[in-house]
C-alpha cells in the first residue's frame, strides 16, 4: 500500500460535517453550494458550525423542523455512506476486505467458523509474524488499533510505531496528548506552559499577537501556506498523506484523495482506477485495472491466467500467438526441432555430434576431442559400424591382428585374429 494509511479518522470528521450540512438546509433537500459536508478536494473543514448552522428562511421553526419525510431518516439517508480509504461499501456497510471474516477479499465472501481472514484470504491460522486479534490477523508493531497487544488502540493524534503509540510530525507528548510546542497556547514552548488570556503562542513564545505572515487559529500562530492542519485557513485539514503547498493540499505524485486519505489508485485494490472502485476476490490492481492474481510469472489475459514464457497462444504477452510449427520458449517463438535434433537455448542441434552440446545441451568437448555418438573422445573419428575407431583409423576388431577384440590388442607372430580372438596358426583348422 506504500504511503496509504488509515483514513477512518478523517472519514469520520467528513461524516459529522455531512450531518451538520443537512441540518442547516431548512426546507431545501439539497446540500449547500460546494462539496457536501465541507469536503473540498483534499481539504476537510473541521471548523464546525458556520453561517447556515441552525439558521434557515423559516427562522429555525417551519413545518419541516423535527418532522417531514427526510428528518432523521428517509430514502436519502442511506446513500451518504463514508468509508475509510482502506474500506469498501458492501450494501451500505463499511468493511475491510483484508480482515473481515464475513467479507474476506470481497463482499459476502464469508470464512468458516474456525477460520480467520488473513489479508484478504480465509485461513485456518494467521501467517507467521502476525497475531490473531478477535479473528483479525494483524501486525502488532504497526496496527493503530492493536498497538503492541490486542485491543490497545492509539489516540487519534498518534500512530503505532515499533509496538508503541507515538506522536507524529513535530508533535510531542504532554499529559497523554500530542501537541506542537511552537503553536499550542496551553503548552507553549514546553509542556504545561499556558499563555495568559488573550495571548497567542508564536514560535514557542507567548505574545500579544502573531508575527506577520502567521494566522491566529485559536491562539496558535500558524503558517496557513504550509500547515497541513490549517492549509489555506484555520482548521482546514489536508487528507492523510497529503502536503500543504502554497495553501493548497496536494497528494504525492500519483496519489488521489479517497475519503480523506491520499491513495494510489494504480495499485490499491479497494480504489482501483478511481475512489471506491474495489477489485473482486482473487484480483489485484495493476495500472488502475483489476486483473486476476496469477502469481509469479503469470499474467491475466481476459478471464484466464497464462504463462507468457511457455504459452504458444500468449508467447511474451497476451494474444501473441506462435505460428504453426513453432513453440514458445522463454517468451519467444522458435521453430520446433523435430525428433532427431534437440533445442539448446533456442538452437536446434544434434547432440550426437555437436562438440558444444555433446550428449546434452551445454556439454562442451575439450580441445582435440570430437563428439562421437554423444560422447567426447580424444582423437577419435566417427566410424560406421561394425568398424571401430582406434585413434585416427577405422578398424574391424573382429579380424584385425593389430587391434584384435579391442584397440591395441596385437596378436603374436604365429597368430591371426578371428572372431575378435588371437588364434595360433594351425589351430582350429586354419
Amino acid at each position: 500500500m506504500g504511503w496509504i494509511n488509515g483514513g477512518s479518522r478523517v472519514g469520520l470528521a467528513a461524516v459529522l460535517m455531512l450531518g451538520l450540512a443537512f441540518t442547516g438546509c431548512g426546507d431545501d433537500d439539497t446540500p449547500p453550494d460546494g462539496d457536501a459536508g465541507g469536503v473540498d478536494a483534499l481539504r476537510v473543514d473541521t471548523g464546525g458550525g458556520g453561517e447556515d448552522a441552525g439558521d434557515s428562511d423559516d427562522g429555525g421553526g417551519g413545518e419541516d423542523t423535527g418532522g417531514g419525510e427526510d428528518a432523521g431518516g428517509g430514502e436519502d439517508a442511506g446513500m451518504m455512506v463514508e468509508c475509510g480509504a482502506e474500506e469498501a461499501d458492501c450494501d451500505g456497510v463499511c468493511v475491510d476486505f483484508r480482515s473481515d471474516v464475513a467479507h474476506c477479499g470481497g463482499c459476502d465472501i464469508a470464512c468458516g467458523s474456525e477460520q480467520v481472514c488473513a489479508f484478504g484470504s480465509c485461513s485456518d491460522a494467521c501467517p507467521r509474524g502476525t497475531t490473531d486479534c478477535d479473528g483479525v490477523c494483524t501486525l502488532l508493531a504497526s496496527d493503530d488499533e492493536n498497538c503492541g497487544r490486542c485491543g490497545n488502540a492509539c489516540a487519534a493524534d498518534s500512530v503505532c510505531r515499533d509496538s508503541a503509540c507515538a506522536c507524529v510530525g513535530d508533535a510531542v507528548e504532554c499529559s497523554d496528548a500530542c501537541v506542537v510546542l511552537d503553536e499550542d497556547p496551553m503548552n507553549c514552548g514546553r509542556c504545561g506552559n499556558a499563555c495568559d488570556a488573550g495571548e497567542v503562542c508564536d514560535g514557542g513564545d507567548c505574545a500579544a499577537m502573531c508575527a506577520d505572515g502567521d494566522t491566529d487559529c485559536g491562539g496558535s500562530c500558524v503558517d496557513t501556506s504550509g500547515d497541513p492542519d490549517h492549509c489555506g485557513g484555520c482548521d482546514v485539514v489536508c487528507a492523510d498523506g497529503a502536503r500543504c503547498l502554497d495553501g493548497a493540499c496536494t497528494c504525492p505524485r500519483g496519489g488521489v484523495d479517497c475519503r480523506g486519505v491520499c491513495t494510489n489508485t494504480n495499485t490499491n485494490p479497494l480504489h482501483c482506477g478511481g475512489c471506491g472502485m474495489a477489485c473482486g476476490a482473487g484480483e489485484v490492481c495493476t495500472g488502475g485495472t483489476c486483473t486476476l492474481d496469477c502469481g509469479d510469472g503469470g499474467i491475466s489475459c481476459g478471464d484466464m491466467c497464462v504463462d507468457p514464457r511457455t504459452d504458444p497462444a500468449h508467447c511474451g504477452g497476451c494474444d501473441m500467438a506462435c505460428a504453426d510449427g513453432e513453440s514458445c520458449r522463454l517468451g519467444e517463438c522458435i521453430a520446433d526441432c523435430g525428433g532427431r535434433l534437440t533445442d539448446c537455448d533456442g538452437s536446434c542441434v544434434d547432440t550426437n555430434t555437436d562438440e558444444n552440446n555433446c550428449g546434452d545441451c551445454g556439454v562442451v568437448c575439450a580441445d582435440l576431442e570430437t563428439c562421437t555418438r554423444g560422447e567426447c573422445r580424444a582423437g577419435d573419428i566417427f566410424c560406421r559400424p561394425p568398424l571401430t575407431s582406434c585413434g585416427d583409423t577405422c578398424v574391424d576388431t573382429r579380424n584385425d591382428p593389430e587391434n584384435c577384440g579391442d584397440c591395441g590388442t596385437v596378436c603374436g607372430r604365429r597368430e591371426f585374429c578371428r572372431d575378435s580372438m588371437c588364434v595360433g596358426i594351425g589351430i582350429g583348422g586354419a
